[in-house]
């Protein structure tokens, strides 16, 4: 099961001695792992339809669906198979992390924050999003030195993939001052409250205020209406390590405040705050903006193991318990995909491509997408397909 070696040898890297040597064996791992497996995921059925499109002509579906961005790397790509894309796109998301970790001085704990969580939901199967929140890493640096054109860019850039990412112009009430900053986070901390208890009501007042012509109306539109991704509470036992470690980041916070850099670190997590932990319980889909704010998770949690550039070493009572409850979460997202009973088929699925080398031609490629589609019919999850 490539996935659980993957994760298992991510985690232990981090208890390496040789910090730079871990951090160079987490990229090579990662590498292998999302730039070499056969395709399993179940976005890969639209991601694949989109390429077909693109490339050979095959249209099923609007190309339209997807970001500028997203085609322009089909366009420029497709030609050398989709393969080959899809490696192009797993190194360039892995070297913008490995760059990302080198500003710490335990990388491997970096690439299994910043990967390990969302190794199967997002580096797998949001492809889009995964581009996009490697150009809101890449932006960080920018976001910490105040240059807001750099930083801007590089946002605007992550929303050619993935419209997503303009969440993150949050961001630049900290090149105004700390004050203001903090009134954004607390604004944002009020508003995923509201939206927790009155899930409906915000939604429609959201729709209200975007253009019915945007591609973010759209989707809203589609989860509102959706029996799947509409508002529903969704509480399990996967709360409970996700309040420990919200616990332990208000702690961090507190403890760090001191620290200069600690304002766009602190707004960073209360975005993921927001989005992962209290919206993404009332309706499961927005968890992904809170993805954005995994980056800036990383960066305060590495205070516990050893800090870095952008937060020096914080010293805490009890640091153990407060390890213990950082890997209990990393560990509860890490199985998270297994609860789904088609991402867990996926992962079982799971092969390396030297397994498959003949079946990399857009035809079998097409034969395995319609095969995924009739899976995902029967194990109840239709809505997931894009073939019919």
């Amino acid at each position: 099961m490539n996935y659980l070696l993957y994760q298992s040898f991510s985690f232990a890297l981090c208890f390496f001695t040789r910090r730079r040597l871990a951090g160079k064996l987490s990229l090579l791992a990662s590498v292998i792992f999302l730039g070499l497996n056969y395709p399993a995921g179940n976005d890969f059925v639209g991601y694949f339809t989109n390429y077909d499109c693109i490339v050979n002509n095959i249209c099923k579906q609007s190309i339209g669906d997807f970001e500028l961005g997203f085609n322009a790397i089909n366009f420029v790509l497709g030609g050398l198979g989709y393969q080959v894309m899809i490696f192009f796109i797993a190194a360039f998301n892995i070297f913008c992390v490995y760059k990302f970790s080198s500003y710490f001085n335990n990388q491997a704990f970096v690439f299994l924050t910043v990967i390990g969580v969302v190794a199967w939901p997002l580096y797998t199967e949001a492809l889009r999003q995964s581009l996009s929140i490697s150009m809101v890493i890449l932006s960080i640096p920018y976001l910490m030195k105040k240059r807001v054109i750099k930083f801007s860019i590089f946002i605007v850039l992550g929303a050619l993939f993935h419209t997503g990412a303009l969440v993150c112009l949050i961001f630049l009430s900290t090149f105004l001052n700390n004050v203001f900053a903090r009134i954004i986070t607390i604004v944002i901390f009020v508003l995923s409250l509201l939206f927790f208890i009155l899930p409906v009501k915000t939604l429609e007042l959201i729709l209200l205020l975007l253009p019915s012509s945007s591609m973010a109306y759209e989707k809203l539109m589609f989860y509102a209406s959706s029996e799947v991704y509409q508002p529903q509470l969704s509480i399990g036992f996967g709360v409970i390590p996700d309040f420990f470690l919200v616990i332990v980041l208000l702690y961090l916070m507190s403890k760090g405040r001191s620290q200069l850099n600690i304002s766009w670190v602190s707004q960073g997590v209360m975005l993921f705050i927001a989005f992962f932990v209290i919206i993404g319980r009332g309706m499961p889909v927005f968890t992904r903006l809170g993805w954005y704010g995994i980056p800036f998770v990383a960066t305060l949690l590495s205070t516990v193991f050893e800090g870095g550039v952008f937060l020096n070493r914080i010293k805490v009572n009890h640091i153990f318990i407060i390890k213990g409850i950082i890997f209990l979460w990393i560990l509860s997202q890490i199985l998270r995909p297994f609860v789904y009973s088609h991402s867990a088929y996926g992962i079982l699925q799971q092969e390396l491509i030297f397994f498959r080398l003949a079946d990399l031609n857009d035809q079998s490629l097409a034969w395995v997408a319609a095969e995924k589609c009739k899976t995902l019919h029967f194990l109840g999850y239709p809505e997931l397909c894009t073939l019919e």
